[in-house]
């Protein structure tokens, strides 16, 4: 099934992310884990920095929200849909099998990062926006992060 079958809308919104200011604090982390999860762990973060201390280079891993979202397509369950309010692609859980089938359609993924299956919940999870008020970044210190509107077609 095509994206066009699936009358896919576009997100209305991604996050951005501006290495050159980022002061490596990854308070998003933090702030993520603790809003979506309920614990301060970095690694049950929806958005992951990935820090190369011998380049002093600062990557971000999170859900861009794909105008073709495969991940969407792969799922056998149509456990991923797309939210009105924001555009996000959103793992809905109770339908989640947690096969993986996601994961592995997403191009961007890095292992277990984009896409990642929570063991506890027994489902895949992906950043959402927080319904249109991402928390981390409403708390990087340096704006960093920032959500943008992506003009629709």
């Amino acid at each position: 099934m095509t994206l066009q079958e699936k009358k896919v809308a576009p997100a209305g919104f991604v996050l951005t992310f501006n290495a050159d200011v980022c002061r490596w604090c990854k308070a998003c982390e933090l702030v993520c884990s603790i809003h979506h999860e309920g614990v301060f762990r970095p690694t049950a973060s929806r958005i992951r920095m990935l820090l190369d201390q011998f380049e002093a280079d600062m990557q971000v891993v999170m859900c861009r929200q794909c105008r073709n979202p495969r991940c969407l397509l792969a799922c056998p369950e149509d456990a991923i849909t797309v939210d009105e309010k924001t555009g996000a692609r959103i793992i809905v859980p109770e339908l989640c099998t947690a096969c993986g089938l996601c994961r592995e359609a997403c191009l961007f993924d890095f292992p277990d990062l984009i896409l990642r299956h929570d063991e506890q919940a027994g489902t895949y999870v992906k950043c959402d926006l927080c319904d249109g008020e991402p928390e981390c970044v409403k708390v990087c210190p340096t704006d960093a992060l920032k959500m943008i509107t992506v003009k629709r077609k």
